[in-house]
């Protein structure tokens, strides 16, 4: 987790929901366990839920959103 909280973030801070090593390393965890894409990462943390949010010492609500089923407006 050190070395992907060095990973310097670019994203525009406005709107930033959660941090980029976060980010990541939920990708990484996911994609470890055959997690592959936008929805089954969705899964992945919805089954882990609780698992992420003691082993990672994040707040609830940070795990809630990382990878939700959210549809874009447009």
């Amino acid at each position: 987790m050190d070395y992907l909280k060095q990973i310097p973030d670019h994203r525009d801070p406005h709107g930033l929901r959660h941090p980029l090593w976060l980010v990541l390393l939920i990708i990484i965890m996911g994609m470890m366990s055959g997690y592959w894409g936008y929805r089954q990462l969705g899964r992945f943390v919805e089954r882990h839920r609780r698992e992420l949010i003691n082993r990672l010492q994040i707040h609830a609500c940070s795990c809630s959103f990382l990878f939700s089923d959210q549809k874009s407006h447009g």
